[in-house]
């Protein structure tokens, strides 16, 4: 991260993601020094006060259970929780201004609960003021692979470049910068128009390059490698992301409709990458920056 981790929050709802999500939040913040705060959020259709008390009640439960599978594997994690009556994407983005990560469970591929999911993870992604984790089922905790990041030029990608280098340094694993381009195809299955992928990157990547050349700066220990190629940016990043401990991408922050139309690559991410991916959108305040370029 770029300023030294003290809080981090993580949703709790208990599917499988969410377990997965808590696990690598309190491995994250055992390693950090962090404290960690469970957010349980759920809305009620039915304005109540007996609905909204029964509903906290069961949240309650979950938090205390899970808060208790935390003690058991890491016994001086400091550890707090809050149980809402409200949307959770609402409670995750009100609860991110004053934590320094906010963690929580990828979507599955498939069901209603996991449409539901989704939009709350897409949701924060693009709306939270600090970086946003999103992990997928199956994580027990922390991985040991290298730290993969989207390459594009945009400021987005800039802050994302700087959060992996200062990951890896902090993990001592290695980076590997992907940078995607779209080809033009003369005939399907045609080789694509243009150059070879090095001299792509150097002919159109200059602010690309630009990007990684502070934050390589700043963490010269950081062993990188570049992975330039045509494709679709997601697609190409979720196979370089195999076996990796974190995928960080910058987010523009598009809404649902234009998103809709340029197929975020962010977006789909969040439903496909076989590791963590950490997400940072250009709201991402101030105050996380003190060692990123602004």
């Amino acid at each position: 991260m770029f300023t030294p981790v003290r809080r981090i929050n993580v949703g709790v709802d208990g599917s499988e993601t969410s377990l997965a999500a808590l696990a690598w939040a309190a491995a994250y913040a055992d390693r950090a020094g962090a404290d960690l705060h469970l957010i349980a959020a759920e809305d009620v259709a039915a304005r109540s006060t007996s609905a909204s008390s029964a509903v906290r009640a069961r949240l309650t439960v979950l938090i205390e259970s899970e808060r208790d599978w935390i003690n058991v594997r890491y016994p001086a994690l400091t550890i707090t929780a809050s149980a809402m009556v409200t949307a959770p994407d609402q409670a995750l983005l009100t609860a991110a201004t004053d934590a320094d990560l906010t963690v929580l469970g990828a979507p599955s591929r498939a069901g209603l609960a996991n449409v539901f999911r989704a939009s709350v993870a897409q949701t924060v992604c693009a709306r939270a003021t600090g970086p946003v984790v999103v992990v997928p089922a199956g994580v027990t905790g922390l991985g040991d692979g290298p730290v993969v990041v989207g390459a594009d030029g945009s400021r987005a990608g800039a802050l994302a470049a700087h959060a992996a280098f200062a990951y890896a340094e902090q993990h001592g694993v290695p980076l590997t910068a992907v940078h995607v381009w779209s080809p033009i195809y003369l005939t399907p299955g045609a080789r694509p128009l243009g150059m070879p992928d090095t001299a792509m990157l150097d002919a159109t990547g200059p602010d690309v390059k630009a990007t990684l050349e502070e934050p390589r700066a700043r963490h010269p220990r950081v062993r990188v490698q570049w992975v330039v190629g045509p494709g679709r940016a997601a697609d190409v990043l979720a196979h370089v992301a195999e076996g990796a401990g974190l995928l960080v991408v910058g987010s523009r922050g598009a809404g649902d409709l234009l998103a809709a139309f340029t197929g975020s690559v962010s977006r789909r991410l969040v439903r496909v990458s076989p590791c963590p991916v950490m997400v940072l959108n250009q709201g991402v305040r101030r105050s996380l920056l003190a060692n990123a370029t602004t």
